[in-house]
């Protein structure tokens, strides 16, 4: 008896801890089956592993209860995720949690209100919240970066401020990366004195900003065309002592080509590779459309060229750039070539691609070659 507790124990060990992909569902199914002393923990894990597969979750879950296992709330939490999207199996489910009178705690929490922010049921989570009120269960960051996706999505902005004065009243870790949803969403609404509101804040609460608030700030002031703004922000990233990245680079770049200030687009590219910051795709794209659309084809074409001496392999956004500034300086021939690289790297063309041959070819009295286009 003690040889195969031992067995069934190094099994459960074996099928938390192993690649479970490396067996088929049918195989640990018919297993499950025959051993009723598997405990939760392995239940859950399983339930982890398969959960895209509603219907592997379901025999798993119908397995466990015939075998008088008593789920944990991990083991709810764990299936309400699996389920999520399905109102009437996260239902069902927490009637059984309630019938087994098993406590909820914050992950469970936010794994129901996750549900019910994706299917845009505001008044529900808003009960939810409420019951963990009740309950006395703390919300964590992660309760609050739900909701902040919740609101923004619905473009529930009012409650957007309310919650964003309630992270900064109760200090939630981590402020930072919360503080940078919260301003990504205002500036993409353009509701940038909020944005400088949550930055005053801050300031008040003695709450230290890091690099992703900053980044954000940068982001939403640039986008925003609020250079005086844009060039404050890097100001105190330096007083605050914080050393910006690559995402810090390629908003400045975006911002001051758009205005025009290639002065200060070389100085930045100076200065990243002085700090040894490599650019990425989004820094090419953004260096094309600043030069290519002031008309500034030869800067245009020595970015292509550090691109391939980087070995940087360009996406979709990059070939749609360099085809929308050769096609402005007439450059069919390098349009073809592009077209080429594309199909050898087996990048399909987008709808932006499309409209930039038409406008290519169109504004170019090639009309045989945008009807072709237009028939692609």
């Amino acid at each position: 008896m003690a040889s195969t507790t031992r067995t069934v124990k190094r099994l459960q060990h074996y099928l938390i801890n192993t690649k479970l992909k490396t067996y088929s569902f049918d195989s640990i199914l018919d297993l499950m089956k025959k051993e009723p002393r598997f405990n939760s923990m392995t239940y859950n894990r399983l339930f982890s592993h398969f959960g895209r597969n509603n219907l592997h979750v379901e025999q798993l879950w119908e397995i466990m209860k015939q075998h008088g296992k008593v789920p944990n709330v991990y083991v709810y939490t764990t299936l309400n995720k699996c389920y999520s999207g399905n109102k009437k199996s996260i239902n069902e489910l927490r009637k059984d949690m309630n019938d087994r009178k098993v406590q909820p705690n914050t992950q469970y929490f936010n794994s129901v209100l996750k549900h019910y922010v994706e299917v845009g049921d505001k008044q529900t989570y808003e009960k939810i919240m409420a019951e963990m009120k009740h309950l006395e269960i703390k919300p964590d960051a992660h309760t609050y970066s739900i909701l902040i996706n919740g609101y923004g999505n619905a473009g529930n902005l009012e409650e957007l401020k309310i919650l964003a004065n309630q992270i900064l009243q109760l200090n939630i870790k981590p402020v930072d990366s919360i503080m940078s949803s919260m301003i990504h969403l205002f500036g993409k609404a353009k509701l940038f004195d909020t944005v400088m509101d949550l930055r005053k804040q801050m300031e008040e609460l003695d709450i230290k900003p890091q690099i992703l608030t900053m980044n954000s700030l940068l982001n939403s002031y640039g986008k925003g065309g609020m250079l005086d703004k844009v060039v404050e922000i890097r100001k105190q990233m330096d007083q605050l002592n914080i050393k910006p990245d690559i995402y810090t680079f390629n908003s400045l770049i975006t911002c001051f080509g758009k205005a025009e200030k290639f002065d200060e687009v070389a100085r930045l590219r100076n200065e990243m590779a002085q700090m040894n910051i490599t650019p990425n795709v989004r820094t090419f794209v953004s260096l094309v459309n600043c030069y290519g659309k002031s008309g500034m084809h030869d800067k245009v074409v020595e970015i292509r060229k550090q691109m391939n001496q980087l070995n940087i392999k360009p996406d979709i956004n990059v070939f749609n750039s360099f085809i929308d500034n050769y096609g402005r300086a007439k450059k069919f021939k390098e349009v073809n070539e592009l077209l080429c690289q594309m199909n050898q790297a087996d990048i399909k063309p987008d709808v932006y691609t499309m409209n930039c041959l038409i406008n290519c070819y169109g504004k170019n009295g090639m009309l045989d070659t945008v009807v072709e286009i237009r028939k692609q």
